[in-house]
């Protein structure tokens, strides 16, 4: 099951071509063998381990804490499975869960974990046990390769180590002492026109001043061409004599992504980036977004938004969806690392 594309190449090279877009600042993701942690601007961390990449019958295991001195940990589970269609059967029957070969009770897909069930499992990622689920014939084994450093993580971002609600580094330090989460960043969305037909002339003569980039070949055909064809190229008026220019830049197996600048209406043009991986510009809504596969079956996924808020195009929102582990179709979890609230056009 080992995929061809990793998602984590996929993030590397959408992290170059997001551009010069204002930016809230992010949060942290690290990956160590079978295990994960995501979190947020807001503090807000989200672990997620899987099974051994070589087993055949895959799970996913999500622990999530908010910041903030005493913040519970909450876990859900999901069992996944591909039929031939790329749905994701039920499981059959109740499933139970044991660690170490003890019995846990019982526990529901994709539903909240009791918090005796969360203490057990938190106490084997960090020691020992195994931590099977079980319904029927069908048993899923939940790797423990790389909690421990993936928890230990999620504690030094949330500044946790040597407190007594530590996961991994527990001590004396006061609980108080941890950082509270903060609040994500405002921005109020503006509407923009539709565009017109007539402008496409001027859009084809703002992108041909762009300089030539590796990352976006298809905007070098475009520029070199006598007779362009024009059927991705499209120019938004932003006002102030501002413009959103955009042209296809580059495709893959299974993702393509648009390049968008902004530009002057009148030479020179000085046309900025904003980012050379969004797809889709909602004009009424005054956002730009874009989403990636990170292989061909679509078991995981990144996406990402930008928003026009009357003076830059402010990245908003940025998550994945976890490994690529065929746990679920699109992925089978919302791990952010960066959130924001939008406030849509009045």
């Amino acid at each position: 099951m080992r995929m061809t594309t990793p998602l984590s190449a996929w993030l590397a090279l959408l992290t170059l071509l997001v551009g010069g877009a204002a930016a809230a600042t992010q949060g942290t993701r690290f990956e160590h063998r079978d295990w994960r942690v995501d979190c947020d601007n807001t503090g807000t961390c989200r672990a997620s381990g899987y099974q051994r990449d070589e087993d055949t019958t895959p799970v996913s295991l999500l622990l999530t804490r908010a910041a903030g001195p005493g913040a519970p940990v909450q876990a859900q589970v999901q069992f996944g499975d591909f039929d031939d269609n790329g749905d994701k059967p039920a499981a059959e029957g109740p499933v139970h869960m044991t660690i170490g070969g003890h019995a846990m009770g019982a526990v529901v897909d994709n539903e909240e974990l009791a918090p005796a069930q969360v203490a057990a499992l938190l106490k084997a990622l960090t020691g020992s046990g195994a931590i099977v689920f079980a319904s029927r014939d069908t048993r899923w084994k939940l790797s423990g390769d790389g909690a421990a450093a993936v928890l230990l993580k999620m504690d030094d971002v949330q500044g946790r180590i040597g407190t007594p609600g530590a996961l991994v580094r527990k001590g004396t330090k006061p609980e108080a002492s941890v950082p509270g989460p903060v609040k994500p960043p405002v921005i109020q969305a503006v509407r923009v026109p539709a565009p017109v037909e007539a402008d496409v002339p001027l859009a084809l003569r703002i992108l041909k001043t762009i300089p030539k980039t590796a990352d976006c070949d298809d905007l070098q055909t475009l520029q070199a061409a006598p007779q362009p064809d024009t059927a991705d190229v499209d120019l938004w008026r932003l006002g102030g004599g501002r413009i959103l220019v955009s042209a296809l830049c580059w495709r893959g197996a299974y993702n393509a992504g648009n390049g968008y600048w902004i530009a002057k209406d009148k030479p020179p043009y000085d046309a900025k980036l904003v980012t050379l991986s969004a797809d889709t510009f909602t004009p009424e809504a005054g956002e730009l977004s874009g989403s990636a596969k990170g292989r061909g079956i679509g078991d995981c996924m990144w996406s990402s938004t930008w928003v026009w808020d009357g003076r830059d195009f402010v990245h908003a929102t940025e998550t994945t969806t976890g490994m690529c582990r065929m746990v679920a179709p699109g992925g089978p979890w919302d791990l952010p690392t960066l959130v924001s609230e939008v406030r849509k056009p009045r």
